[in-house]
């Protein structure tokens, strides 16, 4: 009798064990033990993934040359030699809609990877800017909507759990190229699979034309380059502020709680009469409103996001696949 009880307490043991250390691995390795304190005490089971932006370091942060307006128009000949003359003269305009929403893009799930520079980078911004700027894939998500897998499986720190760094993506879509993400599907845990000799060369013909750095506190370059077609990639520290927005129809407005992991995303819309920008997140449809969460313009000035970054489009690489 004795023998079965102590079997029967080690099995339960041993089950508990199972279960902390599957919890425990289903976060961001920047995670720390307050991250089961989010949602006012409750564990975080409602956002479906983890983050998987590695952390930068107060260094890189402070030695990152942004873009501004005025000298993206300066360089416009460069950066664009794809506008026509009309497109140079709206680029060259200093009077900005009142509201500007990119096209939706399908919203997709990172599952239990963190991959999320992946899609925030990878899928959105480049999905996003292929889909307007190529006839190709012009109405047309399933041919310009590109492939979280091709980009993180092969900037990934580690493991299926750990992150990455939004350069490294940027980077390799410029060099690289990216496949669709038809051609490459996502799958959750699968971040280990390389790309094919056949996915490489798809992805050869659509490359950037290169990327640049967004202020991160200024709300006007934001919504000017959202006004000028670009999507703006995103990164920002999670902490308790975030998830709190969850109780305030997930509008982002207010700074507060250490961090808890990193995360990348893409800011696709802006409005001045609610004062928020529009965000696309890679939690699914079923989180936020319909996978957006929105963050007001006072949030970004004081520091909601450490990284933005813009893709310039490759209107060249447009033949079919």
């Amino acid at each position: 009798m004795k023998k079965t009880i102590k079997s029967a307490i080690k099995k339960l043991g041993f089950f508990l064990f199972a279960i902390l250390v599957f919890v425990s691995c289903d976060k961001d390795v920047s995670d720390n033990s307050q991250d089961g304190k989010l949602m006012d005490g409750k564990v975080n089971l409602l956002d479906p993934g983890r983050y998987g932006c590695a952390e930068f370091s107060p260094e890189y942060l402070k030695s990152i040359d942004f873009t501004t307006p005025n000298e993206y128009r300066a360089q416009l000949s460069v950066l664009r030699p794809d506008l026509t003359a009309s497109q140079k003269s709206i680029a060259n305009t200093t009077v900005l809609p009142t509201s500007y929403n990119l096209p939706a893009q399908p919203i997709g799930d990172q599952g239990s990877e963190g991959s999320c520079v992946g899609w925030g980078v990878g899928y959105a911004a480049h999905g996003i800017t292929r889909y307007i700027n190529n006839t190709v894939h012009q109405s047309n998500w399933g041919g310009a909507s590109r492939s979280a897998a091709y980009v993180y499986n092969q900037i990934k720190i580690s493991n299926c759990g750990s992150g990455s760094y939004p350069n490294d993506a940027m980077n390799l879509i410029k060099n690289q190229g990216q496949c669709s993400n038809s051609q490459m599907p996502y799958v959750a845990g699968g971040c280990y699979t390389q790309p094919t000799t056949q996915q490489r060369t798809w992805a050869a013909g659509r490359k950037s034309n290169g990327w640049f750095y967004v202020n991160t506190t200024s709300v006007d370059d934001i919504k000017y380059y959202l006004s000028q077609n670009y999507p703006v990639a995103a990164c920002f520290d999670v902490n308790q502020s975030f998830y709190d927005a969850r109780n305030y129809n997930y509008v982002w407005s207010s700074l507060y709680g250490s961090r808890q992991g990193g995360h990348c995303v893409c800011i696709v819309g802006y409005n001045d009469a609610t004062r928020q920008f529009k965000v696309q997140n890679s939690w699914g449809s079923g989180w936020g409103r319909s996978g957006y969460f929105y963050v007001t313009y006072d949030n970004i000035a004081r520091g909601a996001f450490n990284w933005l970054g813009c893709i310039l489009p490759n209107t060249a690489a447009n033949s079919p696949q």
